[in-house]
């Protein structure tokens, strides 16, 4: 299995890389912990690694990254008794943002940038792990795993949300999946006005609800919804604005004009 250390794994062989053609496609809808979109993820080919190691290449065309996971993760026999599904096994591997410099949704890695196979430069990326965890249907469902730069590996996505949807339910799918940006907009207010909504689901429909709107709304609206999730979860909020908004204050859980300063900064970029 392929090492993840930066100094010694996938991240350095990526210059040499070789593309060949994916031996299955497809595409699954993700969803954070919450139960919110983020994007669909789609296979768009295979890598080769220059010492026979090959991984299969997944990309976030809205998110803006790209995943390196490994083939024996992907292309698996569809049978509930393989331990690879079985015993939920995790894979290794890595991911770099393909988005421009300076509109990443991270802050750049210390360091040199690394290059990923197509011979550009990257300045954010991380480690990733990939578990399938049940087959269902014929469906196989599993979780995303990614670190940013040499953090460790945090829960992130998975393709496997809740089947028995309750009006609670209903109002995330809308938020984090509606195509029309208003009726989104509607089902995040929905979550905020929900009684057996937790300060977490709120919290999230807030910055859900800005995120749509930004560049529609006017910027003192967007702010408003932004900070509001931010006081429901502020050690939350502090680490994600750290990575996308250049957020330097303490790390304690509690509101400071750094962190207001990080939001402004990320609403008036059209919040990205």
């Amino acid at each position: 299995m392929i090492q993840i250390n930066k100094s010694a794994g996938w991240a350095l062989a990526f210059g040499s890389l070789m593309v060949s053609p994916a031996f299955a496609d497809g595409a699954d809808k993700m969803y954070d912990y919450r139960e919110g979109y983020i994007d669909e993820i789609e296979i768009i080919g295979d890598a080769t690694f220059p010492n026979g190691e090959t991984f299969a290449v997944f990309e976030m065309f809205d998110m803006q990254m790209r995943f390196y996971v490994p083939q024996d993760a992907v292309y698996v026999m569809m049978g509930a008794d393989n331990p690879v599904i079985s015993q939920q096994i995790p894979f290794e591997g890595g991911w770099v943002s393909t988005a421009a410099p300076g509109q990443e949704r991270w802050s750049n890695c210390p360091g040199a940038p690394i290059s990923d196979h197509n011979g550009q430069m990257r300045g954010v990326y991380g480690d990733l792990v990939w578990t399938n965890t049940r087959l269902e249907n014929n469906d196989l469902y599993f979780s995303l795993q990614i670190g940013h730069c040499d953090d460790p590996v945090e829960d992130w996505a998975f393709n496997n949300p809740s089947k028995n949807a309750s009006p609670i339910d209903e109002a995330k799918e809308i938020c984090g999946n509606e195509s029309d940006l208003y009726l989104r907009a509607l089902g995040c207010s929905d979550i905020i006005a929900n009684p057996d909504a937790t300060p977490q689901d709120v919290s999230w429909a807030h910055w859900s609800r800005a995120y749509v709107r930004c560049g529609d709304a006017p910027q003192s609206d967007i702010v408003a919804d932004l900070m509001s999730a931010v006081r429901l979860d502020p050690l939350e909020w502090q680490d994600y604005y750290q990575r996308v908004s250049g957020y330097r204050g303490p790390m304690d859980g509690q509101m400071n004009y750094q962190l207001h300063g990080a939001v402004t900064r990320f609403a008036s970029k059209g919040c990205r």
